[in-house]
C-alpha cells in the first residue's frame, strides 16, 4: 500500500481546492458554529464520494469561527472506480487506488448500550478481468 501526505502550507488555497464546500463557506461555518455552540460530540463525517481511501482526526476539519468544532472524516471508495483525489488532508495518510486495484472502506459500530465506538478499515482488492 502507498500512502501519501499532501503539504499543507496554505490551508485556504487547499480548501478552495479541495473542499466541495469552497463554493459555500457562509454555509459550512454555520453548520462547525452550530456544533460548537451545542456542545455536538461524537461527530463523525462518511463519505463516499471520492474513489479512494482517506481518514483524518479533523485537526483540519474545523471551521467554527476561532475553532473549537473539529470533525473526523472517513473516506471510503466504490470497488470498481478509477482513482480521484477529494477532501482532506487527511491526517492518518489517504490511498488512491492504482490501475487493476479497487478499494473500500468498512465502517463497524459497537453499542454496548454505555457507550458507542467506532472502528474504519480501508480495504484494496485486486479487480480481475473477465
Amino acid at each position: 500500500m502507498h500512502y501519501g501526505n499532501i503539504n499543507q502550507n496554505d490551508r485556504t488555497l487547499f480548501q478552495q481546492a479541495y473542499s466541495g464546500w469552497a463554493a459555500f463557506p457562509t454555509e459550512r461555518q454555520e453548520i462547525a458554529d452550530f456544533i460548537k455552540v451545542n456542545g455536538i460530540r461524537n461527530l463523525c463525517l462518511l463519505s463516499g464520494d471520492a474513489h479512494m481511501l482517506g481518514a483524518g482526526d479533523g485537526g483540519n476539519g474545523d471551521f467554527a469561527k476561532d475553532g473549537g468544532a473539529p470533525v473526523p472524516s472517513l473516506q471510503a471508495a466504490p470497488l470498481d472506480r478509477p482513482a480521484s483525489f477529494k477532501g482532506g488532508p487527511y491526517s492518518h495518510g489517504y490511498y488512491l487506488p492504482e490501475r487493476g486495484e479497487g478499494c473500500f472502506g468498512l465502517v463497524e459500530v459497537h453499542d454496548n448500550g454505555r457507550e458507542i465506538n467506532a472502528s474504519f478499515t480501508g480495504a484494496i482488492i485486486e479487480m480481475r478481468k473477465k
